[in-house]
């Protein structure tokens, strides 16, 4: 009975944290947009219109086709007026530098996104709406813009070592130890001078090694991350050395869709779904996909 009381009163704290930050994260957001549309309530401004509207009238072919407006173009006359940025800035006050661009991009976005939501009736029509309103549908207003772009930071810098990582596999030098100077490679001196350097051999498997060792449709994990999914290519990819293997992940957590330079080498769900690895970096054997709702707590 205390335990239940107990798992109960947990629920209850997590729900009313939860709805506390929803609506700090929604106050913020509405606080400045009601400060964005008095500053223009007050110019005699409204971005959705062209300020060429008060313009003389300049008499036009009848059967003249009516231009579309486009929704970038109110976008970006929103973004660049001085109320918007002053209140992006104020929203991404509590932010650490090292998350700054990225707290600016999350905020722009989603103070746009309120304004947009508030303002349906006047960008309805125009080129671009349908879309954007999709792209609004996306935010997560459960959490702060300072979180967001924190979370946006993290998967920057991810897909930042899964492209290195890539580039390590393709043969690029990575070592600090070496540079490339045109003609070849060097090792750094002492002194910071150049000493030619004898350029390593690399010496790669056939595809049919390679496949003895990992068969198609196999279970894997993949290096870094361990990643999952299954084998569907083993060969050659045009452009790099060596023997390649392809694998379409479980999650979007690749750098393409199992195609490269226009070549589709095997089908994915999706962007993201798919990866290219040396087979060094690829584990098989029972690797099934894994529970987005499983605990280490229970068994």
């Amino acid at each position: 009975m205390v335990r239940a009381f107990a798992f109960a009163a947990l629920a209850c704290c997590s729900s009313a944290t939860s709805l506390r930050y929803q609506q700090k994260a929604t106050l913020s957001l509405s606080r400045a947009a009601d400060e964005i549309e008095r500053t223009f309530e007050s110019d005699k401004f409204w971005p959705f219109t062209s300020s060429a509207s008060t313009a003389p009238a300049v008499d036009k072919p009848v059967d003249a086709p009516a231009k579309v407006p486009k929704l970038v173009d109110a976008k970006q006359a929103l973004l660049s007026s001085a109320i918007f940025q002053e209140k992006t800035a104020e929203l991404c006050k509590p932010a650490k530098a090292d998350i700054s661009t990225e707290c600016h991009k999350v905020a722009k976005e989603r103070l746009f996104c309120t304004m947009f939501s508030r303002h349906q009736a006047q960008f309805n029509g125009m080129d671009g709406a349908a879309e954007q309103k999709d792209e609004c549908s996306k935010v997560d207003i459960m959490i702060t813009v300072v979180e967001a772009a924190k979370d946006m930071k993290e998967k920057e810098d991810e897909l930042k070592k899964r492209e290195e990582q890539e580039k390590r596999d393709a043969g690029v030098p990575q070592d600090e130890q070496f540079k490339y100077y045109g003609g070849g490679y060097f090792s750094k001196g002492k002194e910071g001078t150049a000493i030619p350097a004898e350029p390593k051999e690399e010496v790669f498997e056939d595809p049919e090694e390679v496949l003895a060792r990992i068969p198609l449709q196999s279970r894997c994990e993949v290096d870094p991350g361990g990643r999952r999914g299954a084998v569907l290519f083993v060969g050659k990819v045009k452009g790099l050395k060596g023997t390649w293997v392809g694998v379409r992940l479980d999650e979007p957590q690749g750098l393409n869709d199992g195609s490269k330079d226009g070549v589709r080498y095997f089908d994915c769900p999706g962007p993201g779904y798919g990866c290219f690895s040396r087979a060094e970096y690829v584990r098989v054997g029972d690797f099934p996909e894994r529970d987005p709702f499983a605990s280490d707590d229970e068994f």
